[in-house]
């Protein structure tokens, strides 16, 4: 969703960058995060990807560096760090088509899987498909008639 609304705003003639944080508040990430930051230019709409991983001094510091930028748009999986725009939500119903869009028409994950998934996984879906990747036994094979 970030990227498709960023891809929308760089249609629209604006400047645009993407940063996506990746693991939980590592130096690599915040030394990351300070370069990309001070080198945007303030007509730059920045996209941050994984806002949750921000401690609240490292959210402190984006918020007053990005105070120069025309936008700042931000993913984040808790309330409270910047008004929704648009939130998402996903099912046991998602995770079950989004397997099925996957692995085509011979194998299908049950409804029960998907719910059991949905529910260990508190929702995340990316969490949830990571945990299919080397277990091929949550899903059965479809038969098909000759």
């Amino acid at each position: 969703l970030l990227t498709e609304l960023l891809g929308a705003l760089t249609e629209r003639g604006m400047k645009t960058a993407l940063i996506t944080l990746k693991h939980r508040e590592t130096a690599n990430n915040y030394r990351a995060l300070w370069r990309a930051l001070l080198n945007l230019d303030s007509l730059t709409v920045l996209g941050l990807d994984g806002a949750e991983q921000l401690g609240p001094l490292a959210w402190f510091f984006v918020r007053l560096l990005s105070r120069r930028l025309p936008g700042l748009i931000i993913t984040n999986h808790h309330p409270g760090r910047l008004p929704f725009l648009y939130e998402c939500s996903t099912s046991p119903e998602l995770l079950q088509e989004l397997t099925a869009d996957l692995l085509g028409e011979n194998e299908v994950m049950s409804f029960e899987n998907a719910a059991k998934l949905h529910a260990l996984y508190s929702g995340n879906i990316r969490a949830a498909l990571l945990h299919c990747y080397d277990r091929p036994h949550i899903f059965r094979k479809v038969r098909t008639s000759t």
